[in-house]
C-alpha cells in the first residue's frame, strides 16, 4: 500500500442520483473501454440509480463508489455468500498514482466489511496495459487465483484476484 496518507488524502463516499454524469465521464474518460463499451456501460447508470432511489442504497447490494469525481468503483455481490466483486476500478488519468486507486478499494473493502463480507474478487485484463492494475492488487495483498485465456478478446485474458476480508 502507498502509505496511510493515500487512504485518507481522497474523499471517497457511495455515489447518488446526482453523480451520475460524474461517474459516465470516469467511464468515458478513464480509458478501459472502446466507446461502443463506454456507451453501453454508461447507459446502465440510470437503470442502476432508478433502482437506488434517492438513498442510494441498490435493492440487489450493487454499490457505486465515487473519489472526488475523479475515480469511481463498482462492487456487485456473487451468489456465493458473502462473495463481492470489484466489477469496474476507474480513475481518470490525470489523477493516477496519486493513491485513488488505493483508497476506492479500502473504502470498498470497509463498505463490505460492514456488509458481513468475507471475500472481495477483482478481475482484469492480461494485456500490458493493465500491468500497473496487476500490480496494485497484488500491493493490496489481493492474490491472482485464476485466468481465462482470451477472455476480452483474441491475446488478452482475465485474470481473477482474491482477497479475504
Amino acid at each position: 500500500m502507498q502509505g496511510n496518507t493515500a487512504l485518507t488524502d481522497h474523499h471517497v463516499r457511495e455515489a447518488h442520483p446526482p453523480d451520475g454524469p460524474t461517474i459516465e465521464a470516469i467511464i468515458r474518460g478513464c480509458g478501459l473501454f472502446s466507446p461502443e463499451e463506454a456507451e453501453g456501460f454508461a447507459a446502465s447508470l440510470p437503470a442502476y440509480f432508478e433502482a437506488a432511489g434517492e438513498g442510494g442504497a441498490h435493492p440487489e447490494g450493487l454499490t457505486w463508489l465515487l473519489a472526488e469525481d475523479c475515480g469511481a468503483a463498482y462492487l456487485s455481490p456473487e451468489p456465493g455468500p458473502g462473495v463481492w466483486n470489484l466489477l469496474f476500478l476507474g480513475v481518470l488519468p490525470q489523477a493516477r498514482r496519486r493513491g485513488v486507486a488505493t483508497a476506492l478499494v479500502a473504502e470498498a473493502e470497509r463498505c463490505l466489511g460492514g456488509r458481513g463480507a468475507r471475500m472481495l474478487l477483482i478481475d482484469t485484463s492480461t494485456s500490458p496495459a493493465q500491468a500497473a492494475a496487476r500490480a496494485l492488487y497484488a500491493r493490496l495483498g489481493y492474490q491472482a487465483v485464476g485466468e481465462v485465456p482470451d477472455f476480452w478478446g483474441p491475446g488478452d485474458g482475465k485474470l481473477t484476484f482474491r482477497r479475504a476480508l
